[in-house]
């Protein structure tokens, strides 16, 4: 993962993984020390990424929304 993703990972702050599903992207993060947060409307996807980002390294920050409903500036 480290190779391609460092240059796109925040050089401080979190990741915001919407649609994270199982929890790839976010594993790949926690390999490089990048903490993040994954947003999935599924629970059972969120249960997954649970498991993988923490077998990554990572301290998985999960929660079920919808990415639709939500308001950016």
């Amino acid at each position: 993962f480290q190779a391609w993703l460092r240059p796109y990972l925040p050089e401080s702050g979190l990741l915001l993984d919407l649609g994270c599903g199982a929890g790839t992207l976010m594993a790949g993060a926690a390999t490089t020390g990048c903490p993040s947060v994954g947003i999935d409307a599924s629970m059972v996807w969120l249960v997954v990424a649970q498991r993988i980002v923490k077998e990554w390294g990572g301290k998985p920050m999960l929660a079920a929304a919808m990415a639709e409903n939500w308001l950016f500036p």
